[in-house]
């Protein structure tokens, strides 16, 4: 009886983990630091009078 609980938890405790792993990567909250770096450099680009083309050209030369 008591093993077949232990599959039960560990069974219940594997799916919440993959349902987490699965919510927090479609949120976008996990960013590689070249990612992070090409939005900074982006924004402060577009903020200074950029074109879209143009920043995103430089963000991605920057941020190699």
């Amino acid at each position: 009886m008591k093993k077949n609980n232990n599959i039960k938890v560990a069974a219940i405790l594997g799916v919440s983990i993959i349902i987490a792993a699965i919510i927090l990567s479609s949120s976008g909250t996990f960013r590689s630091s070249k990612d992070h770096c090409y939005y900074k450099v982006y924004e402060q680009l577009k903020s200074s009078g950029s074109s879209d083309g143009r920043a995103a050209h430089l963000a991605r030369a920057r941020c190699k």
